[in-house]
């Protein structure tokens, strides 16, 4: 009888653990599906590549073009002789964001983009090249680095700076451009007040994203639970 009562406790303490692993599975598993949609959700949205020393990204809901120093590369973008010869030519964008660790801003690369508003550049940028923004006209906020050196030919045509007073006009060469802030005031891309350099950001990497991280780690604990488990009976 003691046997038999043994038996039975035995085997309904393995079937516990058998359902606590099957509940414990079930939830990783749900976690690691919506980790997976959420991410192809994402993805579905962007495109992007290899630009010379640098890669970029286009979200097509925000109309946004980001701008990144490739891993491997010097961060300088690719110099072009022609306009249309960007792989986003044929996007519409209407924001600009160059990251920390892009150093050049290459010929031609955003020419005649009708519909950019604003554009960020990070402190690491020390060149614009040749016709650069030539003919981006509803330019509304730009903004350019204490370190900007070197401004190409014709970089902004298309494009009028003017002084804080909305009348001066501001050349567009390097001396008068680095460290200088211009936002739309009546209808005039005019000076504003801009603080020193801030610190660069550190760097993030984006390759995981939260969902990702949080089906992770609902993964590691479950195996710890089940593994726990298992050399408890065994």
């Amino acid at each position: 009888m003691t046997y038999q009562k043994s038996i039975g406790t035995t085997t309904g303490s393995h079937l516990q653990v058998r359902r606590a692993a099957l509940v414990l599975l079930t939830l990783v598993l749900a976690c690691t599906l919506s980790a997976i949609a959420a991410n192809s959700d994402n993805s579905s949205a962007e495109i992007g590549g290899d630009f010379g020393g640098c890669k970029w990204s286009y979200d097509m809901d925000t109309e946004t073009l980001t701008v990144t120093k490739s891993p491997t590369g010097d961060g300088a973008m690719m110099d072009l002789y022609s306009w249309d010869l960007h792989p986003w030519f044929n996007d519409t964008i209407s924001h600009i964001v160059v990251k920390e660790g892009v150093t050049h801003i290459g010929n031609t690369s955003f020419q005649d983009l009708d519909d950019l508003k604003d554009v960020k550049l990070p402190e690491s940028v020390t060149s614009i090249g040749r016709s650069a923004f030539a003919g981006c006209y509803n330019i509304q906020s730009i903004a350019f680095p204490f370190a900007l050196s070197e401004v190409g030919t014709y970089a902004f045509l298309g494009t009028t700076f003017y002084q804080a007073n909305g009348i001066d006009v501001v050349e567009p060469t390097a001396s008068n451009l680095a460290g200088k802030s211009f936002s739309m005031v009546d209808g005039k891309l005019c000076m504003q007040p801009q603080p020193g350099p801030a610190p660069g950001p550190t760097p993030v990497s984006e390759d995981i994203t939260a969902p990702a991280l949080c089906a992770m780690f609902v993964a590691f604990i479950a195996i710890g639970i089940i593994c726990a488990a298992c050399l408890r009976r065994f």
